[in-house]
């Protein structure tokens, strides 16, 4: 599991910014590489989270996209939570 940091420029209830840490769980998916997969470019995965306002305690959700290959293919994301000192 690897950890990213999105930030969210206005927030739909209070229209601050905040910036969250995400768990992003992939799948390594072994193979053998053929040449013309060697150039591969990674592709964009919409996820759509659920993300809590720390100044309302209101919960809302937002979509992003992040960088997924064919040898690591993205499972689950989850918010851990606010990016200290960020709120």
């Amino acid at each position: 599991m690897s950890k990213e940091t999105v930030r969210i420029e206005m927030c739909p209830h209070c229209r601050g910014a905040h910036a969250y840490q995400l768990e992003v769980e992939r799948a390594n998916i072994i193979k053998v590489l053929r040449t013309h997969k060697k150039g591969e470019k990674p592709s964009r995965v919409k996820v759509c989270p659920h993300f809590v306002c720390p100044v309302r305690n209101e919960q809302y959700q937002v979509s992003l996209y992040l960088q997924d290959t064919s040898s690591d293919r993205i499972r689950a994301v989850s918010v851990i939570g606010l990016v200290e000192g960020t709120e």
